[in-house]
């Protein structure tokens, strides 16, 4: 995962990661298995729903890989560069489709002591219709 360091003052330091992912696809609240973020097979830091994501997330392919959720076995991976704003996907896993979504915004610097940081947010893509089949 990305880290800075910046200097504030003579004995002060401030450690922020410049890009984040907040899990609300709703999988780790169901029995559809547990979503995992890796770079390189190697499992981001992640607590609570929130991941820090590698420097390069624009350039480079971050896998989406559900997993069993007891036995952590690999059910399926989605292989991605991160959007610059927002993009929609479908992905069929063994346990049926997931259709998600993820946008990017900026998180203001005075909630997080003015450190820069972009977050991604990966959601459950909603389409609203008033056609009936």
């Amino acid at each position: 995962a990305a880290l800075n360091c910046d200097s504030l003052d003579i004995a002060e330091l401030r450690f922020s990661s410049p890009y984040w992912l907040v899990d609300r696809s709703g999988t780790r609240e169901s029995s559809f298995g547990k979503l995992e973020f890796r770079r390189k097979d190697a499992r981001l830091p992640t607590l609570d729903g929130i991941t820090l994501l590698h420097r390069d997330c624009f350039d480079h392919h971050l896998d989406i890989v559900l997993a069993h959720t007891a036995s952590n076995e690999d059910l399926a991976t989605h292989s991605m560069k991160l959007p610059p704003n927002f993009e929609a996907f479908d992905w069929q896993t063994p346990n049926g489709w997931l259709e998600l979504s993820i946008r990017i915004g900026s998180i203001q610097s005075s909630s997080i002591l003015g450190a820069s940081c972009q977050e991604f947010t990966l959601a459950p893509r909603l389409v609203l219709t008033n056609c009936s089949e």
